[in-house]
């Protein structure tokens, strides 16, 4: 740190000398308290602060310039052991949501880049008329046409009808079956669950699902889904839709969330 400062003239300043030491010390105690700006160049080891020497260089400190986040916001990232970016690709996020107001022919999602696995929940999802299946279908157009071939698989559905438990299941190749015999009215819960869909965006594997709902079909009836279905062709799937496929609707009430998981 440099301190520049005016001093008495030895052999001279009779009259004024008093004067340029006052000021000669003034200039010092207003660099020392901060009032008048200093550039010190420290060296890195040299310099203490409450005993301590400080040992990061110039490069290192200039890593908090422009620092916005409090202290509290830092202690967030306490404990923490790997990169948080990973962990957080790991994790499901809410891509998009659909909540019908009325019924609609079909509920269509477009799976964005930049994942690997998507899931769709479904909440309250019935039938606008009578009982029917409820089915995925895939595109590989951006949801321009929806494939009704090439699909593997199958549904197991156990439903319980007052005490009694029944087993069943379904295979069908046109889509993949998320409910065998979804039902319409006031007096029941429509399909709710979850859509695990596997890869789609990946050109080089099939596209698979897994299903996982529930749904009523009578106030003693009740059914459990579980299936499990690949879309056989090596082709990029980048939209799905969800509908019944017979001319009945998806009733209004039906909330139907998109989530992805990061490509990592």
């Amino acid at each position: 740190m440099t301190i520049s400062i005016t001093k008495p003239t030895v052999g001279g300043s009779e009259n004024t000398w008093g004067t340029t030491v006052n000021t000669a010390l003034d200039d010092v105690v207003a660099v020392l308290n901060g009032t008048t700006a200093s550039t010190p160049d420290l060296t890195v080891g040299s310099w203490k602060v409450g005993g301590t020497a400080i040992t990061a260089d110039a490069a290192e400190i200039n890593k908090l310039d422009g620092l916005t986040a409090t202290k509290a916001q830092l202690n967030f990232s306490d404990s923490v052991t790997s990169n948080i970016q990973t962990q957080l690709n790991r994790r499901l996020e809410l891509i998009s949501e659909t909540v019908l107001s009325s019924s609609a022919s079909d509920v269509t999602f477009t799976l964005p880049t930049g994942y690997r696995d998507f899931q769709l929940v479904l909440n309250n999802v019935k039938s606008s008329s009578g009982t029917v299946p409820l089915y995925i279908e895939v595109s590989t157009d951006g949801g321009s046409n929806f494939i009704t071939s090439s699909y593997v698989g199958f549904l197991v559905y156990q439903f319980v009808s007052g005490s009694t438990l029944s087993t069943n299941h379904v295979s069908h190749t046109s889509g993949v079956t998320i409910s065998n015999n979804n039902i319409s009215g006031s007096n029941t819960s429509g399909t709710n669950g979850v859509i695990n869909v596997f890869n789609p965006l990946d050109a080089s594997q099939y596209t698979s699902f897994t299903v996982d709902t529930m749904n009523q079909t009578s106030a003693s009836t009740i059914n459990l889904n579980k299936g499990s279905y690949v879309y056989a062709a090596n082709a990029a799937v980048n939209a799905i839709n969800l509908s019944h496929k017979t001319g009945a609707s998806v009733a209004a009430g039906a909330v139907v969330a998109l989530y992805g998981m990061k490509d990592y």
